[in-house]
């Protein structure tokens, strides 16, 4: 198992898991989400930046998962603290390869890759009711920073 960053000849590859990651949290949270395409054009313009990766996992010439990393800064207000960080925005595994750490090798790497920019910290966003996601990120080390609410 290695991780990689992504080309542009992973772009299928890419789309195809963005359905198994859309799909699931459409599921989880159908108010918010609807199951929808991750657009080609998007995944290629991720691939091309400077400011961000695909990383992929990928294990006896199979790419099992990817992590989309990316370089983000605090907003120019002057309540916060400036900071440049990597945000973690995307991460899925495949279901028939889930189990075997893929997923904490992805964030192993984005957090080197975090380091490599010397960037400030890793953050991310899950949803609350994504248990086996909660519980990954915390055994990685993750804090609660803040909390989103809604009211309908």
């Amino acid at each position: 198992m290695k991780i990689v960053k992504a080309e542009q000849k992973n772009v299928g590859c890419i789309h195809e898991l963005y359905k198994i990651l859309i799909d699931s949290i459409a599921k989880k949270q159908p108010l918010f989400f609807h199951s929808a395409e991750q657009s080609r054009a998007f995944i290629s313009e991720q691939i091309s930046s400077d400011k961000s990766d695909f990383l992929l996992v990928l294990d006896e010439g199979e790419i099992y998962g990817f992590a989309l990393v990316v370089e983000n800064q605090t907003p120019p207000y002057s309540m916060f603290v400036p900071h440049k960080y990597a945000y973690l925005m995307d991460l899925v595994v495949d279901p028939v390869a889930r189990g075997r750490g893929y997923a904490q090798e992805l964030i192993k790497a984005c957090s080197h890759w975090q380091k490599e920019r010397n960037l400030d910290y890793l953050e991310l966003n899950v949803l609350t009711n994504n248990d086996e996601a909660l519980k990954l990120y915390e055994k990685m080390g993750f804090k609660d920073k803040d909390k989103h609410m809604y009211l309908v």
